[in-house]
C-alpha cells in the first residue's frame, strides 16, 4: 500500500511538473506570436503613414483646388476639423483602387470606433489581416499632445494611427490597438506648388 501510494505521489510530481512545462512552451510561444505580430503591425502602421504624407495637405491646397483658386497662403484658408473624413470611402491599402480616392491628409480621418482592414503581405499570396484607425488633428507646435479647439486651424496635421488583429493573445488588453504610431505633417507650400506644376505645368496666382 505505502508503495502504491508513493508511485500515485510520484505520478502526479511528473504530470504536475509535465504539465507546468507545458504551460511555459505555450505562454513562450504565445508571447512568441505576439511579437511577430507586432512587428508586423508596425509595418502596416509605417505603410498607412508613409500613404498619408504623400496626400495633399488639405482639400484646399490639392493641384486642382490651387490651379482653379489660386495658392492658399494662411491657416485660415484650411479645412475646419468638422470636414476630415467626409471623402469617404479612403482606402488606407490602396488609395486609388476606387473611384473615390484619398487627395488630402485628412480624408483618412475616421470615428474612434471605426476600423479598416489593411492586411500585412506575406509571400506565396498570403496575408495578415489587422484593422486601422485613424484620427487626425490640427495642433499647435507647442502643445503636440491636444487637438486645436473645433474651428481653429494651424499648418500643423497631427496623425495617429492604431492597429488592432483579433489573432493578437492578449488582444483584449489592447482594444484600441496594440501598436500606436503618430507623426506631424506641416503645411509645405513650395511642396504644393511642385505638385500643381506637375500636373498643370504652371502656377496659377489670382
Amino acid at each position: 500500500m505505502p508503495q502504491t501510494m508513493l508511485a500515485f505521489l510520484a505520478l502526479f510530481s511528473v504530470t504536475t511538473f509535465t504539465l507546468s512545462q507545458l504551460n511555459s512552451v505555450v505562454g513562450s510561444y504565445s508571447e512568441l506570436v505576439d511579437d511577430e505580430l507586432e512587428t508586423a503591425a508596425t509595418g502596416v502602421a509605417m505603410h498607412v503613414l508613409e500613404m498619408i504624407g504623400n496626400r495633399s495637405f488639405d482639400s484646399r491646397t490639392t493641384a486642382d483646388e490651387v490651379n482653379s483658386k489660386g495658392m492658399p497662403v494662411g491657416a485660415v484658408e484650411f479645412s475646419v476639423a468638422s470636414y476630415f473624413g467626409a471623402q469617404a470611402g479612403c482606402d488606407l491599402d490602396e488609395p486609388f483602387k476606387d473611384v473615390v480616392q484619398c487627395v488630402d491628409i485628412d480624408d483618412a480621418h475616421m470615428p474612434t470606433d471605426q476600423w479598416q482592414d489593411v492586411p500585412f503581405r506575406l509571400k506565396d499570396g498570403k496575408n495578415l489581416p489587422f484593422e486601422v484607425n485613424v484620427q487626425v488633428f490640427y495642433i499647435d507646435p507647442s502643445n503636440l499632445d491636444s487637438p486645436l479647439p473645433d474651428g481653429e486651424t494651424s499648418l500643423h496635421k497631427k496623425v495617429v494611427v492604431k492597429i488592432r488583429s483579433d489573432r493578437h493573445v492578449k488582444q483584449n488588453r489592447y482594444h484600441n490597438g496594440f501598436v500606436r504610431l503618430e507623426r506631424v505633417f506641416s503645411y509645405d507650400k513650395r511642396r504644393a506648388e511642385n505638385r500643381l506644376f506637375e500636373k498643370y505645368g504652371e502656377l496659377v496666382i489670382k
